[in-house]
Order: C-alpha cells, then sequence, then structure tokens
C-alpha cells in the first residue's frame, strides 16, 4: 500500500509497504495492527521459552524460541516504524530463525544430519547467501523466496516425522499441499517439542 499519511516515524523506506492504511490509528505506529499481531509470535514464543528454561530442556528448543521472539520483535519494529533498516531487523531473523528450525528438524528426521558438518554448511551457506544477495538487490520478491523455500523445507520435514512410521519409502503423498499447509503450519512447533521432549 502506498504511503496514506506521515507520522512520528517520518517517511517510509522500507521497500514493502503492508495493505493497512499508515498511521491511521494513531500517530506513533505506521501500521497498527500489523504491530499488535506481531505479538502473537512473541507472546507464545516467552512463554516456551519460560517452560523450556525451567524444564532445562535441550538448548537448541530454547534458542529456537528466543529466535522465534527475535523475530517477533523485530517484525513490530518495522510495523511501527515502515523504515528499511527495520525490515532487515524483520526479515533476516526470519531466514536464520527458520534455518535454525530446519537444522533441528532435520537432525530430528535424520539423526545422521546432526553431526555432519556438510549439512551445517550448507545451511549457513544458504543464510550467507540470502543475506548478502537480499542486502544488494533488496527485492521482497528474493526474500519471500528464499524464506519460502524455508518453510516449504520445514513443512516437509514436519510430514515426513509424522508419517515415516506409516508410509512405506520416502515418497509421501503431497497432492494436497495447501490443505496440508493450513493444517501443520501453527503445528511444527509442537511437533518439534514432542519429539525432543
Amino acid at each position: 500500500m502506498a504511503p496514506t499519511a506521515m507520522g512520528y516515524w517520518g517517511r517510509t523506506t522500507s521497500t514493502i509497504d503492508w495493505c493497512e492504511k499508515n498511521y491511521d490509528t494513531t500517530f506513533y505506529i505506521a501500521e497498527f495492527w500489523n504491530t499488535i499481531s506481531s505479538m502473537s509470535m512473541v507472546i507464545p514464543a516467552a512463554f516456551s521459552l519460560f517452560h523450556s528454561l525451567k524444564k532445562q530442556e535441550d538448548n537448541r528448543i530454547s534458542i529456537s524460541f528466543a529466535l522465534l521472539i527475535l523475530v517477533g520483535i523485530g517484525t513490530s519494529m518495522f510495523h511501527i516504524t515502515l523504515k528499511y533498516e527495520m525490515q532487515l531487523l524483520d526479515e533476516l531473523p526470519m531466514v536464520w530463525g527458520t534455518l535454525y528450525v530446519v537444522y533441528i528438524l532435520a537432525s530430528i528426521a535424520i539423526p545422521q544430519l546432526e553431526q555432519s558438518s556438510l549439512f551445517k554448511v550448507l545451511l549457513t551457506v544458504y543464510g550467507i547467501i540470502t543475506t548478502t544477495v537480499y542486502l544488494v538487490i533488496q527485492l521482497p520478491v528474493f526474500h519471500q523466496t528464499s524464506f519460502g523455500i524455508l518453510v516449504g523445507t520445514i513443512l516437509f520435514l514436519n510430514i515426513y516425522m509424522i508419517f515415516r512410521k506409516f508410509l512405506p519409502g520416502p515418497l509421501i503423498p503431497l497432492t494436497q499441499g495447501h490443505a496440508i499447509w493450513h493444517c501443520f503450519a501453527g503445528y511444527s512447533f509442537y511437533i518439534q517439542r514432542r519429539e525432543l521432549d
């Protein structure tokens, strides 16, 4: 959406402006409802982080929740300001946090990967290349594509972990991909917790 009002943070410098009328609710927050909804990442992740630390769970669990909190805070800062620098605090932690979740889930699904230096290097290189290219070309579609690849990987790993005991072979029926996405998008952290408990 094109800038609709000038607010506390001044001119919009982000490469993307969402569907909300800017500064419509308050002079201090560019996209009020997107900012408020960002807390739907922070609050459950903070509760889960507290629970994870209290139970002294594997550090991987605590780190994944801390990364989700970081993403939620970055998302809030982006929607508050619509500044390019804050957009990076939203989008780059999304990539790196999701890479970490891919590492955790892949290590659960295929235990040999946890000790694989090559796997860790490949994930790190993916993150570095994605970050570097995105900083240079500044096209939202590049971020959306690279992040979408990671989300698709998480979806595949979750489905694989659920059905690997029931289905013969590595081929999992993915003909209803969008419906599967609806069912498992919010379910992924529960699966992660269940597998690691």
